[in-house]
């Protein structure tokens, strides 16, 4: 997650939801695959059995807690008056220690699974792993815990008490979304084109008339004007109260203009630092246009996040409250024992729902969540753009390796006569060569500096065999 982020606390929630959801989404993958193609099945082993139904219900618990933390955390920025523009550097640790409480708190009241779960048992030839709890094979309390306190406790806690803190949430949510896109249609620019086509017709005649009697009936403009009226000079304020001032010449109301101008620039300067808190930085005469972008970027935002959230609710209660209902009192449903399969096949393919829910927030996340969007495009963009740099690079040493071992001169000492064995060269065909792998691989001119560097090198070393020879030959 990016470091201007992890600041915020919405963003720090979602990243450990979006976590535990895809840990739960590869847990289940695991399984289903090393089931179905490979016929590996963690209930043969006692720890995989246990550590499969911790992880299960660690991460599903996990997850639905940090969307309640994500809903509260949204419902109590939406209510402020004035929502805080800049974060303390300490939110993020917050999210943290909050979150590692809620694991702590999840791994303490799941550690049965690890220690008292299932049971192996040995009929004389075989010793076979039962992954479930038996009336018969463990103790009566453990077995009292999970057939009756277990289902309801996780009902309540687990189901009810998350849906309806999300549910409160919710509406709180919908209402701030129901307000502000309420305002932003209010003051859109469709709506203003509106107004102003259907209204010009009224401006131009009121204009005129104020033109016309501007002189006896000064009026408040937006701006401040000079108007001439017989030998008066008239001039018309943004405030309440107008004044008058009566002179033979325009300096003394060109000064009081003046005056006024460096007024105003003092008051816009004071008002463009109290919103620019976020970016002390900005001081350039464009200030109010930045600071409207960065409001409307920050209200789509807050948008996308709240519309978010809805549908995040909205399938936690479709996809959660078949199974735990079915979970809680699914056994009063079925007496006969011949009816044990079906509610086996059932309770699997409402908890493949539950599962769905889960699954499914990553593509949501991509639908809704801009952001979450960019950063997907980037990270593949960087990876894809990764592999094609290390082929070209190979490319470049595999045809630097080429050349210079096909055309470069060399000097070597042989072991018999102990001088130097001389290969001619041609190094206009080298040279030829050189600048022709330059030209063919597109890189950098760093790496064609280096090239060239090579180059000067041989042809000193080629230079110097040659007048080693020539001297010889004088001697």
């Amino acid at each position: 997650m990016q470091r201007s982020l992890r600041c915020h606390s919405t963003f720090a929630y979602l990243a450990f939801l979006s976590l535990s959801n895809g840990l739960l989404s590869l847990v289940r993958f695991i399984q289903w695959m090393l089931t179905y193609y490979l016929q590996i099945h963690f209930e043969n082993n006692l720890y995989t059995c246990r550590f499969y139904h911790f992880t299960l219900d660690f991460l599903t618990h996990f997850s639905l807690f940090t969307l309640v933390c994500v809903n509260i955390d949204r419902a109590r920025t939406v209510t402020k008056n004035r929502p805080k523009r800049k974060f303390s550097k300490s939110t993020f640790h917050m999210v943290l220690i909050k979150e590692f409480f809620l694991a702590i708190i999840l791994c303490a009241y799941h550690f049965h699974w690890l220690v008292k779960f299932g049971h192996k048992v040995f009929d004389g030839q075989v010793q076979r792993t039962i992954c479930y709890y038996d009336q018969n094979r463990t103790t009566s309390g453990y077995f009292y815990f999970l057939s009756t306190i277990y289902p309801l406790f996780e009902l309540i806690i687990f189901f009810c008490l998350p849906l309806l803190m999300n549910l409160i949430c919710t509406i709180i949510i919908v209402r701030s979304l129901h307000s502000k896109m309420r305002i932003a249609k209010r003051f859109s620019r469709s709506n203003s084109t509106n107004n102003n086509n259907n209204n010009s017709k009224q401006k131009n005649i009121y204009i005129r008339i104020q033109e016309i009697f501007s002189c006896f009936i000064p009026q408040t403009t937006t701006k401040s004007n000079i108007y001439s009226c017989f030998c008066f000079q008239i001039q018309c304020r943004r405030h309440t109260e107008l004044r008058l001032k009566a002179g033979r010449t325009k300096q003394s109301l060109i000064k009081y203009e003046e005056e006024i101008d460096s007024n105003e620039r003092r008051q816009s300067a004071a008002l463009t630092s109290c919103f620019a808190q976020d970016n002390p930085q900005i001081t350039t005469p464009a200030t109010s246009t930045i600071l409207i972008k960065k409001h409307r970027i920050r209200r789509i935002r807050d948008i996308h996040l709240s519309a978010m959230l809805i549908g995040l609710n909205i399938l936690y209660l479709i996809f959660n409250l078949p199974f735990n209902f079915h979970q809680t009192f699914g056994r009063k449903f079925y007496k006969n024992n011949s009816d044990e399969c079906i509610m086996k096949f059932t309770h699997l393919l409402l908890d493949t729902l539950q599962q769905t829910y889960f699954s499914t927030n990553f593509f949501l996340y991509v639908l809704t969540n801009r952001r979450f969007r960019e950063e997907f495009y980037n990270t593949i963009i960087a990876l894809f753009s990764r592999k094609q740099q290390c082929l070209l690079m190979e490319n470049i040493q595999r045809r630097k390796r080429r050349s210079f071992s096909c055309n470069a001169s060399t000097a070597f000492f042989t072991s018999f006569n102990n001088d130097y064995q001389i290969i001619p060269l041609s190094v206009q065909q080298n040279q030829d060569n050189i600048l022709a792998d330059i030209e063919v691989a597109e890189v950098s001119p760093i790496q064609q500096q280096t090239v060239l560097e090579q180059y000067e090198n041989n042809k000193t070393t080629s230079k110097t065999v040659m007048y080693k020879e020539q001297s010889n030959e004088q001697l």
